[in-house]
């Protein structure tokens, strides 16, 4: 046991209450011979992080380096930390940490995010080796304690993350972390003015003063020479930078969107390396100089009005990727688009008076991105499309008003594309040309009210929502359908292939990288768990037994996953906990999978994992169930508003005829009545 020097504990699936006093007992004897335990975490990968209190004369092991406690109310009040290099307490309910005065000459990283009774960390002069220190989301902590108010030289400090916390001031020499590289204060509510920079700040290059109080920058900003990022996003009373005496030569973001800021016209030309600039929602600027269109670095360009595309006419703009254009009242985009050779990007939302796009967007033979949502007066798209067949990845007419016969044939030639969104139209058919769209991953069609028939899809496709579409509403009961044929045979199309090489990441959709499985959301229907779904249950997770050999049974397809959730937020995060379980109460994690879902409306899911993703070390009857587990993962905020109300799971298989289970071709599918039962208290679905 002296030899040990690492344990690692994750108690998030464990049913056993495993820190009782006797427990407690047991540790402090074996922690007393772990004289070599240099790392000790405890931890929760999923679920609820349980509070936990350290009995009185509770001792760590002497050389601990790294100590990593979800949950911990408080240290022992004989911690010695001196020869600590890592503290991770993250989620904890600890309100002071370290007390007393002793130097913590060895400590680097700290990280108490989200321990929202913390209100006092040791003074940074007692760390003097400390690197990054993470304090984001803890909302109690309103100020660093400094004796005498000032930082003291920190040679080494890199990163300060104070992202959502209550801090409302630094420390007025900011200028002493002579290395500081990030200062995250983004979401600070109650942050109101940023330090004067005594000396120049060679190294700080990260920026976010988002969602702050903060009214103006310092008039000496010049002075963070290394900048190359800052982002004042929703900061409602910044009204005007100061005057800048020197150009701030690499800086190259800068984000003012949701700002009351009014001119720009004498700061533009001090940032000459600027490559992103973001104007959405300025509500009181008056109009966006034309001097941008001068920055030789710039890239992307997002604006709210349309102001300058009179002046566009002049401008070749070539070196511009990405553009953006939010709530203008222009009806026609000029023809002179076709003259942004280099646009990658190309998005237009809420402009109500858009009736049409140029015929010139076809020459933009860069564009991977076509985003134009809610623009209501758009009801066609132009013939030109078709000239962009082979670089277009995504088109997003999601809030137009398309009509029957609005999308033209020659959109099915577009055979690039990975993802097409056409909710919220009047369309009534998806036409049967999709299925030569080999490349298309996901198709999104929600609130479609006039929908009335989808014909069968392209095997590529990855994730399919249609939801808010009542005329589809015998869709989740029809298993002869089109859509569960086109899924089935998705299933049937994934391959070893594409474990190795995913699909394309679409750009709008980030945290949406599961390719490798098959994603759709369809109407909830009576809000029971479909007659075809073998395996059910009420509330967020289940568990079933696997049939012996499965894993060597080459008609064995995978498992079709199905829940049903009500939430009152918008775009909620989804997750999927996937595991194999063994009769020694043995788990293994298979796969997590995140997405986000586009609205609030009640919505069914199926997700469908193929076998053949199950990693090599579980493909043994050892592994003899499986289990699933339905939450949301956006945080502990919206928990309560996220509801898993039923799941199930399938298993699928090629051919229904040599298995007790039936394929998903041949399920005379009848809506489940399940809903009309008694059942049992719903749980909530808990932060993962």
């Amino acid at each position: 046991m002296e030899n040990v020097e690492t344990i690692s504990l994750d108690l998030s699936r464990s049913k056993k209450k495993w820190f009782t006093t006797k427990m407690f007992a047991q540790m402090k004897k074996v922690f007393a011979k772990m004289k070599n335990l240099r790392l000790l975490k405890i931890y929760y990968s999923h679920g609820d992080r349980h509070e936990m209190r350290l009995p009185e004369g509770f001792e760590f092991p002497p050389n601990l380096n790294y100590l990593h406690w979800e949950g911990l109310v408080s240290l022992p009040s004989n911690f010695h930390g001196e020869k600590l290099v890592a503290i991770n307490l993250k989620s904890s309910n600890i309100s002071e940490l370290l007390k007393g005065e002793e130097l913590l000459a060895e400590l680097q990283f700290i990280d108490l995010s989200n321990s929202q009774q913390l209100v006092k960390i040791p003074e940074l002069s007692r760390m003097p080796k400390l690197e990054e220190l993470n304090l984001e989301r803890c909302i109690s902590f309103y100020k660093l304690h400094s004796s005498n108010g000032t930082f003291p030289e920190m040679k080494f400090l890199r990163e300060l993350n104070f992202s959502g916390s209550g801090i409302r001031e630094l420390p007025s020499n900011i200028g002493s972390l002579v290395s500081l590289e990030t200062l995250d204060l983004s979401y600070c509510l109650n942050f109101e003015k940023f330090p004067e920079i005594q000396r120049n700040m060679k190294h700080l290059k990260w920026l976010y003063l988002d969602k702050t109080a903060i009214k103006e920058l310092p008039t000496n900003i010049e002075r963070l020479e290394a900048l190359e990022f800052l982002s004042l996003e929703g900061c409602s009373n910044f009204e005007k930078f100061p005057e800048i005496q020197k150009n701030m030569e690499n800086l190259c973001f800068l984000q003012l969107d949701d700002t009351p800021i009014k001119d720009l016209s004498c700061l533009i030309g001090h940032f000459p390396g600027l490559e992103t600039l973001t104007l959405e929602d300025c509500k009181n600027l008056r109009c966006v100089p034309s001097s941008i269109f001068h920055l030789e670095s710039l890239q992307d360009c997002r604006l709210k009005d349309g102001s300058c595309l009179a002046i566009w006419q002049d401008e070749e703009m070539e070196h511009l990727n990405c553009f953006s254009l939010l709530e203008s009242a222009t009806t026609e985009l000029p023809s002179s688009f076709e003259r942004l050779k280099c646009l990658t990007w190309l998005k237009l939302s809420n402009c109500e008076n858009l009736e049409t796009l140029p015929n010139s967007i076809g020459n933009l033979t860069c564009l991977r991105d076509l985003i134009v949502c809610n623009c209501p007066k758009l009801d066609k798209l132009p013939d030109s499309l078709r000239s962009l067949q082979c670089c277009l990845e995504q088109l997003d007419v999601s809030g137009c008003s398309l009509m029957a016969g609005a999308i033209p044939d020659d959109l099915w030639c577009l055979f690039s594309l990975v993802s097409l969104d056409v909710s919220g139209n009047n369309i009534d058919c998806i036409p049967g040309g999709i299925i030569h769209l080999s490349q298309l991953c996901e198709l999104r069609m929600n609130h479609c009210l006039m929908l009335k028939e989808i014909p069968e899809l392209p095997s590529s496709l990855r994730r399919i929502e249609a939801f808010g579409c009542p005329l589809l509403e015998t869709l989740s009961s029809d298993a002869k359908h089109p859509l569960w044929s086109s899924l089935h045979n998705c299933l049937k199309s994934i391959s070893i292939q594409d474990f190795e090489c995913e699909y394309p990441i679409v750009h709008s959709n980030y945290y949406d990288r599961d390719h490798h499985v098959i994603k759709v959301v369809i109407p909830p229907g009576s809000r029971g768990i479909p007659e075809w779904i073998s395996h059910k249950s009420m509330g967020y997770e289940i568990t079933i037994d696997l049939p012996k050999n499965w894993y060597e049974d080459n008609n064995f397809l995978g498992f079709a996953l199905f829940s049903h959730h009500v939430s009152d937020n918008y775009a909620p995060f989804v997750c999927y906990t996937l595991e194999l379980l063994s009769d020694g109460d043995q788990f293994g994690e298979v796969k997590t999978i995140e997405f986000i879902l586009n609205g609030t409306d009640p919505a069914s899911m199926v997700v469908y994992f193929p076998q053949i993703a199950i990693s090599s070390v579980y493909r043994s009857n050892r592994w003899n169930k499986f289990k699933a587990v339905f939450s949301s993962s956006f945080g502990p905020d919206i928990t309560a508003d996220f509801k898993v109300e039923s799941c199930g799971i399938h298993l699928i298989y090629n051919k229904a005829q040599d298995h007790p289970q039936q394929s998903l071709q041949q399920f005379n599918v009848k809506r489940s009545h399940d809903d009309t039962e008694d059942h049992p208290h719903h749980k909530r679905s808990k932060h993962v």
